[in-house]
Parts: C-alpha cells; structure tokens; sequence
C-alpha cells in the first residue's frame, strides 16, 4: 500500500476527469466509487469503496471487543450526546444498578441477560439524560407516557387495590 504522494497536478487532473486511482487495487474508478473524505484534497477516499469495505470488515472480524465498544459510543454520542465514559460513569454512580428497581440484572425484550447494556433513560422534550434503567423499567415509564401523573395514578391504583 506505499504509495508516492500524489502532485497537485495529478489531483486536479483527477479532478478534471471525476475519478481516481485506488491505492489499493491500483484500478481508476470514477469519483463515485470512493467514499466522502472532506480532508482530501480532492474530497474523496484513498481507497474505493470495495476495497475500503474489505479492510473495514477484516478490522472488525480481528478486534470485535473494540468494534463493540465502538459502535456503542457512535450511538449513545447519537442518540444521547454522551460517550461510553459517561455511561460508565452515570453506572458507577447508581453502583451499577438500575436508577429505580436497583437491579444490577438487565433482561432485554428478548430474554437475553446483559448487565452492561441498561437503557439512557432521558426526557424526551429536551433530551437531558437522568439515568441509567433496566430494560423493565424503562419500558414501563415509557408505556406510562413518561409522566409524573401517569406514575402517580398508577402508584394510587396499586395502593387502593392491595
């Protein structure tokens, strides 16, 4: 994969002609065979998109912890503009229990036990994340609309009924 840096000449006639050569496979593709990447000069990749695809997946098949871990900070910063430290942190300081029934298991939907996966809960009105839950538990507020009323009428409904 050494390759001699491109001249400016060189890119701007890439340019010129929408495509490319491929580090990689050493194949000129046109510019829609590669990948976005705003700080090339010509806006593009290093390599096509086949080959880039084979190195992403050969990376994730020989570091799947890391991969893991990646992909579940991508989608908390995502969905709830904090990172797997601040998770790790928020867990920390519920001792690593569910903020409301304080288990320290976490069942998913599906069965599956998984400690280390408990919901972000967060107000869906401004998106402020208030805890950690387990899956039971933010299922059940969010069924109750994720209101104090809601939860309160619930609560006089157990009491009047036990």
């Amino acid at each position: 994969m050494a390759r001699i840096k491109r001249t400016k000449e060189e890119i701007e006639n890439d340019i010129d002609r929408q495509s490319k050569v491929c580090c990689v496979c050493n194949i000129r593709l046109p510019f829609t065979s590669f990948y976005n990447y705003k700080n090339k000069s010509d806006g593009k990749s290093y390599r096509c998109k086949s080959c880039d695809d084979k190195a992403s997946r050969k990376w994730r098949e020989s570091n799947p912890d890391r991969f893991k871990q990646s992909t579940k900070n991508r989608s908390l910063k995502f969905k709830y503009g904090i990172d797997l430290e601040e998770y790790d942190n928020i867990l920390k300081s519920q001792g690593g229990r569910c903020g409301i029934c304080e288990t320290t298991e976490n069942t998913s939907a599906y069965g599956v036990n998984n400690s280390s996966a408990f919901s972000v809960d967060h107000c869906h009105k401004t998106g402020k994340v208030r805890g950690l839950l387990c899956n039971q538990c933010n299922r059940g507020i969010g069924m109750l609309g994720d209101t104090v009323e809601s939860l309160e009428k619930a609560l006089k409904y157990l009491k009047d009924t036990h």
